[in-house]
């Protein structure tokens, strides 16, 4: 069987750590979602296909529609199937994108944008409490003994169902919200503590923790994180509403990660910890 070549899309992008176009010459399909795609390299490193408003996902690539994202599946779900999908097209036509938190959003968050986000997250969820699981993982990066944040992280990597459990959502949020405020202590220690529980959780949670880990983030999460330091509630309700297409309650998860870390790092006090 021929690898499917198809012809790159208008508007598609990609994330500036794809680096090389070798990594996306014969990729296979993991998973099909309502707006993504997972595909794997040879070596086994995931590659996701995201389409729409959402945005890119570290160490994929972007398009503007489904349309363009079936033009990666076709030849891989018909019954005639292509043994791998070569997208080192898409790799030279698509713009860079970087997705980390630049530095010059790191300021502080009002009051009022803080409200406007309560107003947009899930009220709590039978059987993981996203708020809470939140709350006590970003005291943990910040005040705890490691010993005791190693604990909660253990309860939480891989804790939930779906392709990106409820727990792992909100260690990337967490994660987001303490580099953000620019506290590199805290979001190094909680790093150190995902990082050997990975395995624990599904691969394409893996992917994104991982990822987190090294400061890179969806595209969707650093939007709501950039909403917050522009002192615009209307920019925040905006960027959550976008967030929360993130799956089915993934962007959600996120985004209460993301609020408990700011709510416990603006207590512990401005600048880096």
């Amino acid at each position: 069987m021929l690898a499917c070549c198809p012809a790159p899309p208008r508007a598609l992008r990609r994330d500036r750590a794809l680096t090389g176009s070798s990594d996306v010459d014969a990729l296979s399909v993991v998973h099909v979602g309502q707006a993504a795609a997972l595909l794997a390299s040879r070596s086994g490193v995931l590659v996701p296909v995201t389409a729409g408003p959402t945005g890119l996902a570290p160490g994929g690539l972007c398009v503007p529609d489904r349309a363009a994202l079936s033009a990666v599946l076709g030849g891989w779900s018909g019954s005639h199937r292509v043994a791998t999908i070569d997208l080192r097209s898409w790799h030279a036509a698509a713009t860079a994108v970087e997705l980390r938190i630049p530095a010059a959003v790191r300021a502080g968050v009002t009051a009022a944008q803080l409200a406007e986000l309560d107003r947009g997250l899930p009220d709590q969820r039978a059987g993981f409490d996203a708020t809470q699981r939140a709350a006590e993982l970003a005291r943990g990066a910040l005040e705890a003994p490691p010993g005791e944040l190693d604990a909660r992280v253990a309860m939480t990597v891989g804790a939930g169902i779906g392709t990106t459990p409820a727990g792992d959502d909100v260690i990337c949020g967490v994660l987001a919200g303490l580099d953000l405020l620019g506290h590199a202590g805290a979001h190094g220690r909680l790093g150190a503590a995902v990082t050997p529980l990975l395995a624990a959780t599904t691969r394409a949670s893996r992917h994104l923790l991982a990822a987190a880990v090294t400061g890179r983030y969806t595209e969707s999460l650093i939007g709501l994180a950039a909403a917050l330091a522009s002192a615009s509630a209307p920019a925040v309700r905006d960027a959550l509403a976008v967030l929360r297409r993130w799956g089915a309650s993934s962007g959600l998860d996120q985004a209460t990660g993301l609020t408990a870390a700011i709510r416990a790092g603006s207590l512990a006090g401005a600048g880096a910890r």
